[in-house]
């Protein structure tokens, strides 16, 4: 998923948004 994002030429700042949006998700569900 993440080396498709940044294979596609999202660089490095997608991968990063992408990383956060799912960093919060699992700090809302209480995963991490």
């Amino acid at each position: 998923f993440f080396g498709s994002l940044l294979s596609n030429g999202g660089g490095y700042a997608e991968g990063f948004i992408v990383h956060r949006m799912i960093a919060n998700k699992l700090r809302k569900e209480g995963v991490a």
